[in-house]
């Protein structure tokens, strides 16, 4: 999927055009099988539940997918995808910090936990920092369409910004961690109301 976006974007489809796009089509699919499966078990829509709602959909497609996409237009799909691997450990320390989640390192979940963050972190920084020697499978195509500028090995994008695009990486990953943690709470007085 990374490649096939890059690909669009230096096609030169705009990041927001493809976030609206992506958008419209999953509520088209989804929205009917929503309305018909829960049309008989849904609690009654209040302000709350709306405004949690507004919250879920701001932070999950207003802020994330706008950061993320937008971070994939200004960098590389190997950057982007490299990086959405500190989602889960991210996610972990704000559920941490907000009391959603209890640490016991002496406990063998506790100790499976630490380790995935550990694996989480180490995978992110070992890819991003360490750069081997550059694989060319395909040195016949070195177009301007060739899947080895879409890698990020060359830029064929002339907006390509490194440093703005790895701010906006992490603050799509802080978002998309905010959004998971946000809709175990919102989960929990959606549930209240069914029962």
């Amino acid at each position: 999927m990374y490649l096939m976006t890059k690909g669009a974007f230096a096609g030169g489809m705009s990041p927001f055009v493809f976030i609206t796009y992506r958008t419209i089509i999953a509520t088209v699919f989804l929205a009917p099988f929503a309305f018909i499966a829960e049309r008989e078990t849904r609690p009654p829509l209040t302000i709350k539940i709306a405004s949690q709602i507004f919250i879920l959909g701001f932070l999950g497609i207003g802020i994330t997918q706008n950061c993320y996409f937008s971070s994939l237009y200004l960098t590389s799909s190997t950057f982007v995808s490299t990086l959405s691997n500190l989602i889960p450990a991210t996610t972990f320390l704000m559920a941490l910090l907000l009391r959603l989640e209890k640490f016991d390192i002496i406990s063998m979940r506790g100790k499976a936990k630490f380790l995935g963050i550990v694996i989480c972190v180490g995978g992110a920084m070992i890819m991003t920092l360490v750069r081997g020697p550059t694989i060319r499978l395909l040195r016949n195509l070195e177009l301007d369409e060739s899947p080895v500028y879409l890698l990020g090995e060359v830029s064929s994008n002339p907006s390509t910004n490194w440093t703005l695009g790895s701010i906006i990486i992490f603050l799509s990953i802080l978002a998309w961690s905010a959004w998971l943690n946000y809709q175990v709470i919102t989960i929990k007085s959606f549930v209240i109301l069914i029962k």
